[in-house]
């Protein structure tokens, strides 16, 4: 036996078709009795789905009705429960409205002066770094005017030798030695004596000039020589001594600069905290009645948006 999906009922074996309604046959009688162990539900379903195309539409609309029920009575659910919140408890919602932004407010506050005790912190750090650079910058200087001192005393030590030289070439080579012929060959009487210091005087100023302008290779010797001798009596300073003061002056004055810059960066964190608090503190009795009319769960995220 089989039984006809469409009209129910039983026929036999042999039968291709249902005897009563016509309907191909689809499904044996043990298959059938399968099916009929299925809730009513599903097998209503099943016989939906070979209805026609009008009993569907009809079934179609019920459910978008039902939908549309279900969606309605859930927003009157959750608008009644945002009315109870706020008309059983305006007092008590006003009041966590008023703890939510002090709490943002502290909140704020904190990282503000977190910050600027950083700031501070790193301010403290640069004046000790400034300390090191004018330290070092005080000694390279030292070093510096002692270093033009050397030169100097070199230059007039080593103009005086070369024009002592020259003098003494010429007196004893031109003049045999003589006095008399040299005071016979200028003829200046007592001015003579005078007259050829001067001219040795002016003779030394310009061997001095010619050394500092020009570089001499024998003058470098000759000023390395006086520095070894008499370099640390004015306060010349040893290469390696200056190369580490150079050093270590760059490297605090490399620090100062980085510790500028995230002072910096750190200020234009603050700016717009600081921006964040005036407003919420300008517009305090707003963002409360605003707030008071939101529910408690939600007031951090609104007064978040609200401040942005």
């Amino acid at each position: 036996m089989w039984k006809c999906i469409r009209c129910e009922k039983e026929n036999k074996d042999t039968a291709e078709i249902c005897t009563e309604c016509g309907h191909g046959r689809t499904m044996d009688y043990v298959q059938h009795r399968t099916l009929s162990k299925i809730s009513a539900k599903l097998a209503k379903n099943w016989k939906i789905s070979r209805n026609t195309e009008k009993e569907i539409e009809k079934l179609n609309n019920e459910n978008r009705k039902k939908i549309q029920d279900l969606k309605k009575k859930y927003r009157q659910t959750q608008l009644q429960a945002k009315k109870d919140a706020t008309k059983e408890t305006p007092n008590e919602n006003r009041k966590n409205a008023e703890e939510v932004i002090q709490k943002k407010l502290s909140s704020l506050r904190s990282s503000v002066a977190f910050m600027k005790d950083e700031i501070s912190k790193e301010q403290d750090e640069i004046n000790g770094l400034h300390v090191v650079v004018e330290e070092q910058n005080k000694l390279i200087e030292k070093d510096i005017k002692a270093d033009k001192k050397v030169t100097t005393i070199a230059v007039v030590i080593a103009a005086t030798i070369i024009n002592s030289l020259f003098v003494y070439i010429v007196y004893r080579y031109m003049f045999n030695g003589r006095w008399t012929a040299v005071e016979e060959c200028v003829n200046l009487g007592n001015w003579t004596t005078p007259i050829l210091i001067f001219a040795i005087v002016i003779c030394d100023i310009g061997w001095a000039i010619d050394l500092e302008e020009r570089d001499y290779l024998v003058f470098d010797i000759f000023v390395r020589i006086i520095d070894l001798l008499i370099g640390r009596f004015i306060g010349k300073i040893s290469y390696e001594t200056w190369k580490q003061a150079k050093t270590e002056r760059d490297n605090a004055q490399n620090s100062i600069d980085k510790k500028k810059n995230e002072i910096n960066s750190i200020y234009q964190k603050i700016a717009p905290l600081e921006k964040q608090i005036s407003k919420i503190e300008g517009s305090m009795s707003i963002l409360t009645d605003n707030l008071s009319r939101v529910l408690p769960e939600h007031m951090s995220e609104e007064l978040e948006r609200w401040t942005r």
